[in-house]
């Protein structure tokens, strides 16, 4: 009964009008940032480079990445250049471009050499280059970026939910927000390695509540028949924003202006002190009915509403779950229909998790146009 007097109330208030329309906006910028975390699939993304051959290149910021001539100073697997490896030289010297020594005679096919200077195949700076990951000894360095990434993810999902009830869902979304936006430009000023691994974990680690908490206020905010519009809704925004990283990963040249431009906008979320009000069931469910009267009176003031004192009495009240009902965890589990739904709700939710990540993380592989495959995924 108490679902179905928020539903009224809510209803005489304004169904949807200007309260909702600047709250719901709110919460669709949020659910963009949240989309955000997603940037290390372009800051620690492998990439392909090569040998720099002093012997026949100026430079190797000048250089092309497969010239003709390179099968005769470097190996090949697969049509692509060893990564670092070259053919050793007849030569105890190296000269430069125009010297005698650029020529195949002088290269020994039976002999390889490591490397110390790449040519990329690809001019964008990744922390490939500023931490020197190089090599096939340290492509665990890249790998564990993004274990860190969904490691910060499951931390923040085991407090999520406490901090949610407890104090409240607008306080959590700000918070993430602001934590994951600070958190996010200091990453874009890592000194070195270990620094952005610590500083990619808490980011997650943060950033995870954020959608959630979102979620949670739209859902709460609408009435039950306009719940799955606006989930739709923040389902979108949250794939734009994935777009967002990649046109900001297209167009700038290092993955620090990258995360420079992704996190500086988060501090937007100081706004929604004021612009979001909190839930109107969570304050139900603590029976803070004088704030909830509130809110009420607050959405059909800016709905131009009116809405009369009884209505707004209906709210004291209290919502929440039928006494007789479930009322903890493990009641819960112990009712066959809940724990058939939670059952069927996990398993599903990790088969799209799965399928949604996989897709993104491959984009951005193997492919000359990632850009356009990560748009288009």
């Amino acid at each position: 009964m108490g679902e179905d007097v928020v539903d009224k109330v809510l209803e005489r208030a304004g169904r949807w009008g200007k309260f909702q329309l600047r709250v719901f906006v709110c919460l669709l910028l949020a659910t963009l940032f949240s989309s955000f975390s997603l940037s290390y699939i372009f800051t620690a993304r492998d990439i392909k480079y090569r040998c720099y051959i002093p012997e026949c290149e100026k430079s190797p910021w000048d250089s092309s990445y497969n010239p003709d001539w390179l099968q005769e100073f470097v190996p090949f697997q697969d049509k692509s250049p060893s990564r670092c490896l070259r053919y050793g030289s007849a030569n105890t010297s190296i000269s430069r471009l125009g010297s005698s020594t650029c020529s195949k005679e002088s290269i020994l096919k039976n002999v390889t050499v490591t490397c110390d200077e790449f040519v990329y195949q690809k001019k964008e700076i990744t922390i490939v280059h500023d931490f020197n990951i190089r090599c096939s000894e340290n492509l665990w360095k890249l790998t564990i970026i993004g274990t860190l990434s969904v490691t910060g993810e499951l931390v923040c999902l085991s407090y999520t939910g406490f901090v949610s009830d407890i104090y409240g869902r607008k306080t959590l979304l700000i918070l993430s927000m602001l934590l994951s936006t600070m958190v996010g430009l200091l990453r874009s000023f890592s000194p070195n390695y270990y620094a952005y691994a610590i500083f990619e974990f808490l980011d997650t680690a943060f950033s995870g509540c954020t959608y959630g908490a979102a979620f949670v206020l739209a859902m709460e905010m609408l009435e039950s028949k306009h719940r799955t519009l606006g989930n739709f809704a923040l389902s979108c925004i949250y794939a734009f924003g994935s777009v967002l990283v990649g046109l900001a990963a297209w167009f700038s040249p290092s993955w620090r202006i990258m995360l420079r431009i992704l996190y500086t906008p988060g501090f937007i979320s100081i706004l929604f002190i004021w612009a979001i009000p909190e839930s109107l069931r969570w304050l139900l469910s603590k029976s803070n009915t004088k704030e909830a009267k509130k809110v009420i009176s607050q959405i059909a003031s800016e709905n131009n509403r009116e809405i009369m004192f009884s209505s707004i009495s209906l709210l004291g009240v209290r919502t929440g779950v039928d006494p007789a009902g479930p009322s903890g965890f493990f009641d819960s589990i112990r009712n066959r229909t809940l724990f058939v739904r939670m059952v069927h709700c996990s398993f599903t939710w990790i088969c799209c998790t799965f399928l949604y990540f996989g897709l993104t993380i491959h984009s951005v592989s193997g492919s000359s146009h990632l850009f356009i495959l990560h748009f288009r995924v």
